[in-house]
This record gives structure tokens, sequence and C-alpha cells, in this order.
């Protein structure tokens, strides 16, 4: 489907959001989001992410993640679709709550003894750049077939997610090339830390499936190693060779397109844009941070009940 095209189905979804938001039909975006193949890119995103030792010691320090990713998964999936496809007020909103929480956690760097939060531009700099990168070598193994214009349009239009977490949009990269080449420049300053291993046991578990959901859960997390560079790999102790990576590929692409032909795009965007209306992220964020910080023990910091706190970008 052309990126220009808008389904007519979302103008007959009963609870769609009132305006087409940041980017609307016309936009590379919507049709990145909506792909099967965006949760193996949003993986890869975290665990590239993972790889910066400030940003996964905020994460260890700040965020209840490894008490309960599943609920952190389900806020972080609420913001992107409500800032992707909900309305221009809702994704103002929601940009605005995650500004609120990511003020809220904060850190210290363990080498220097520094302080520091969630909003320091480099770190928010990085986990933002991860995302329109891994999306779109995600899109390109597994899902659109977009142009090279196309491709650079998609990274210019992501310059409104960067402004909505409190980056100044001019200063991540407009287009493929730039994105490239922040990504290389920023490779040899990624490390494994223990953190870093903590979050890869999480996501990438080594325990043995039992179940048919169990089996596609772990294919579809390697698949998201898979999509990293060799380098970024290769720091997570990966080092496959050509047939395992094959192999590899060929599942991932079978299950894949299976999502796309049960799902196309003209189905899902009605959903995702209900859905934007129906469960907008906001204020019920703030109020789970609140709770999180009402149960926490005055003395040891720890919960007392599972929760979360913040989203990833």
């Amino acid at each position: 489907m052309p990126a220009a095209a808008r389904p007519i189905a979302i103008d007959e979804a009963t609870s769609s959001p009132v305006d087409d938001g940041l980017f609307g039909p016309g936009s590379v975006t919507w049709r990145i989001m909506a792909s099967p193949s965006t949760p193996i890119g949003t993986s890869a995103a975290v665990l590239a992410q993972m790889l910066h030792p400030r940003v996964v010691r905020l994460i260890i320090q700040a965020s209840t993640f490894e008490r309960n990713p599943e609920l952190r998964g389900r806020l972080t999936a609420e913001y992107g679709i409500t800032t992707t496809y909900g309305d221009r007020a809702s994704a103002e909103a929601a940009g605005a709550t995650l500004r609120k929480l990511h003020g809220r956690m904060k850190a210290v760097d363990v080498e220097t003894g520094e302080p520091y939060d969630a909003n320091e531009p480099d770190l928010l700099r990085w986990v933002h750049c991860t995302i329109p990168w891994a999306m779109l070598r995600a899109s390109d193994r597994w899902g659109l077939k977009l142009t090279a214009a196309e491709k650079d349009r998609y990274v210019l239009e992501q310059r409104e997610a960067a402004r909505l977490v409190g980056i100044d949009p001019e200063s991540v990269p407009g287009n493929v090339a730039d994105l490239e080449a922040y990504i290389a420049g920023m490779i040899p300053k990624l490390a494994y830390t223990t953190e870093a291993g903590r979050i890869r046991a999480i996501m990438v578990p080594r325990t043995v499936p039992r179940s048919a959901s169990a089996v596609v859960s772990r294919l579809m997390s390697l698949a998201a190693v898979d999509l990293l560079p060799r380098e970024m790999r290769e720091l997570y102790g990966y080092r496959w060779g050509p047939l395992q990576r094959g192999l590899l590929n060929v599942a991932t692409n079978g299950l894949v397109r299976a999502a796309v032909k049960k799902t196309p795009y003209e189905k899902t965007l009605p959903l995702l844009r209900e859905h934007a209306s129906a469960h907008a992220f906001g204020a019920r964020a703030l109020k789970i941070n609140s709770d999180l910080r009402k149960r926490q023990c005055p003395v040891t910091g720890a919960t007392a009940a599972s929760t979360q706190d913040a989203p990833a970008e």
C-alpha cells in the first residue's frame, strides 16, 4: 500500500482518536509500527539500549523491570501506540507523562559516583536512535519493502518522537545515513556489564520452552538478538555461524509472514487507532508510579509488590 493511502476503515471505527495525531495516514511511521516485525525490532532496540552502561544501570537502579517485565512491556507498548496512532492531544500528554516519569528515575554512576536521571540528553538520544534504527532493520528483513526515500522520511518523522521525550529534534539524525553513522560511532562506547546480563536473562532466557507459545516467544527473542550487528551480538556472547542464523531466519520468516496474512495493515490499523483511544498512556502510568513509591520500604528501598514505574521510550 502506498504511504499516502488512507484505509477507509480508520474512519469507520466508532472510538477512533479525534484527529490523525503527530504522524497521520500518509506517514511511513504508521506503516512500520503496524508491521508484525515491530515487536522483534522493539526487542532488538532494548537489547542495544542495555549495552550502554549508564542506561542499563539506570534501569536496574531506578526501575522495576526485573520484578515485572510484563507490565513494563505493556506500558511501553501503550506509550508507542498512543504517540503513534493517538490524536495529537493524547500524544502530547503521553510525552509529558513520560518526561515526568523520567525525571523521577535517578541513579548513581558506579564508576564516578555521579548522580544522574533519565532525562540526561545523551541517554535520551541513544535510546531514541536505537528505535528507528532497529525498526528499519526489522522492516528490511521481515516487514515492508521501503524505498530509500521512505526510509529517510521515517527517520525524519521520528524527530517528533524525540521531541516528545524532551530531545531537541535537530540534535538527532534526520536520515538513514546519519542514523547509521551515529550508531556506528556509539558501538565502541558500549559494553557488556553485569546489569546488561541481568536484563538479557529476562529478555532472552536460557530455560527450555515447554509450550508452543513459549517456543514462539523464544524464537522471537533470538530473532531480536540476530537483528543486532555482530559487535553487539558478541558483547552478549552470541557467536552464531551462518547455518544457525540461516535456520533462525527461515523460522522467523514463516511466523512473520503468517502474521501478515492474518492481520494485514488494513485490518490492523483500525484496531491500533481504537486501542490508542481506549488505553491512552498517561494518568494510569503516573498512578502506577505513585503506587510503587507508596509501597517502597523507607529503609531498604525494596518494594512490597511488583509493579512498574516507567516504560522505555
